[in-house]
């Protein structure tokens, strides 16, 4: 699917930026689809093993950020437990400059 998605993207030959933007919300996309066939085949086990499956998941994400890539486990495990998950729109202010914030956002796609 990037492939061909690439080929006609050069084909019209779109400008690099949009390009760039294009290419990332397909591969976005494509993890969605994961995530959601990943969940169907989960769906049959007990639901501790899920929520494990899950846990190990988000514990993935907070090591892929370079700021936590140094915490031990517990620490890593304790922040992961926090993760929500938040779908924005595009042009959705999630936070506002100057305004005191008791959250932490992670962007899986998308710009600041």
């Amino acid at each position: 699917c990037m492939r061909e998605s690439k080929a006609v993207l050069e084909h019209f030959n779109v400008l690099p930026l949009l390009k760039q933007e294009v290419l990332s919300f397909n591969y976005h996309t494509l993890g969605g689809n994961s995530c959601a066939i990943l969940r169907q085949s989960l769906s049959v086990l007990p639901s501790a093993i899920i929520s494990e499956v899950f846990l190990y998941i988000k514990v993935t994400v907070v090591e892929s950020i370079p700021m936590f890539s140094e915490l031990g486990l517990e620490c890593t495990v304790a922040l992961a437990n926090c993760l929500d998950q938040k779908l924005a729109v595009p042009d959705e202010a999630l936070i506002k400059f100057g305004s005191l914030g008791k959250e932490m956002y992670i962007l899986m796609y998308g710009y600041a």
